[in-house]
């Protein structure tokens, strides 16, 4: 699909192919007076964390898809491939796009897609074929640059450091200003309260491993030797599954913005995430050592970081967590980790469930007597927890 090309369809349609699109598709148009689609502006948004951070959050590449009843095949579509002639955008991208009809649409958005999914983005595409892309990934990914491009769904130095991220939601389009412009709104009603951003949800987990020593003579310290990770998800949708189809927006002062209280459809997603992945898998390269500090513990750097895919089986991270996960009945859905200390010690936990958009911080607390775990999990409004201590049983070698 060429930039330009698809741009000049989902931009700034000709006249007559237009009327052969609307003819096509269920009668008149609500056009502007010169018969052209209406424009649109609004603007993208992403976040990022960590030292892949940069990374994470730049817009490489951009697809919208704004689909109606009358519009079943032919949606109202955008498509930027090479955003600032490959520089890409930091954490937003405003953009101007051609909507050929008011009223309430649904919309589907991509950013940085990988190979296997922009090749599937074309013009004349139907909601339940996006609805069923999947994304595959069967180990972790420790960088950017390793989400894999290929539907083989193995990690590696595949060299396009892109992340991808998507949305899918509902809003109003209603006319502003002239005959000319529209805009995003939350509902049907004369509110002005318009849509300004869009923020796009990271399509991977990722998970952050801290370590501190607790109780041992200053200086003195010991080693962990490895961490497993085993039963985590290798497969999922690419779009979001929400639950519910009229809240995802709430007016906060001059704007309408993303409802934060808006959860996953957790029983949708996990419809998807069939691949369950039960080997262990080494998260160190090597021992990280680990020696009794002076002070108190503030920030940690982590002793290894990755990506993951979707997991929606598991315990909530804490009581702040307004969503559960689903229940493992069969028994190997919820992900483990497994801690090998240099003293011969090991111990295996449970970790709770990862949503694609989240940044799991795993923090481990090993003094001589146990090892403590908490979790805190960044979409969560306490942003600075009291870490809690929940001793983990040693495991029998």
């Amino acid at each position: 699909m060429r930039t330009s090309t698809f741009k000049s369809l989902f931009g700034v349609i000709l006249t007559g192919l237009l009327c052969a699109v609307s003819c096509s598709e269920g009668g008149d148009d609500t056009v502007a007076p010169d018969g052209k689609p209406y424009e649109m502006e609004l603007a993208v948004t992403t976040r990022g964390d960590g030292s892949q951070a940069g990374k994470e959050q730049k817009i490489h590449s951009l697809y919208i898809y704004a689909f109606d009843d009358t519009y079943i095949t032919s949606p109202d579509t955008y498509a930027e491939e090479n955003i600032n002639k490959g520089v890409g955008a930091n954490a937003a991208y405003s953009l101007k796009m051609g909507i050929r009809r008011e009223g309430i649409k649904r919309f589907y958005v991509f950013a940085n897609p990988p190979e296997y999914i922009r090749t599937e983005l074309k013009h004349k595409v139907t909601e339940e074929f996006l609805r069923s892309l999947s994304l595959f990934m069967y180990r972790p990914a420790f960088t950017v640059e390793e989400i894999p491009q290929t539907i083989d769904g193995i990690p590696g130095p595949q060299g396009k450091p892109h992340f991808p991220m998507a949305n899918a939601f509902e809003a109003h389009v209603r006319k502003i200003a002239d005959s000319y412009h529209v805009a995003l709104f939350p509902d049907n009603a004369t509110d002005p309260t318009a849509i300004k951003s869009i923020p796009l949800f990271r399509s991977f987990g990722k998970i952050s491993v801290e370590a501190y020593l607790k109780g041992y003579t200053v200086g003195s310290g010991v080693s962990i030797e490895q961490l497993e990770i085993f039963n985590y998800g290798g497969e999922g949708y690419a779009l979001p599954y929400w639950s519910g189809r009229d809240d995802f927006w709430i007016v906060d002062g001059p704007n309408a913005v993303w409802n934060p209280m808006k959860v996953m459809e957790l029983e949708k997603m996990a419809e998807r995430e069939t691949k369950v992945l039960t080997t262990p898998f080494k998260l160190l390269k090597s021992p990280v050592k680990l020696t009794q500090p002076a002070g108190d513990v503030a920030e940690l750097s982590p002793v290894t970081e990755f990506y993951l895919s979707q997991n929606s089986y598991g315990k909530r991270t804490s009581v702040e967590d307004t969503q559960s996960g689903l229940v493992d009945e069969v028994g190997n859905r919820e992900t483990r980790m497994v801690v090998y200390l240099s003293d011969g010690r090991v111990s295996e936990m449970v970790l709770p469930f990862l949503r694609r958009n989240d940044k799991l911080r795993v923090r481990l607390a090993i003094s001589e007597f146990g090892l403590n775990v908490n979790f805190k999990v960044w979409n969560t409004s306490n942003v600075n927890p009291d870490w809690g201590e929940e001793i983990l049983p040693s495991v029998n070698q």
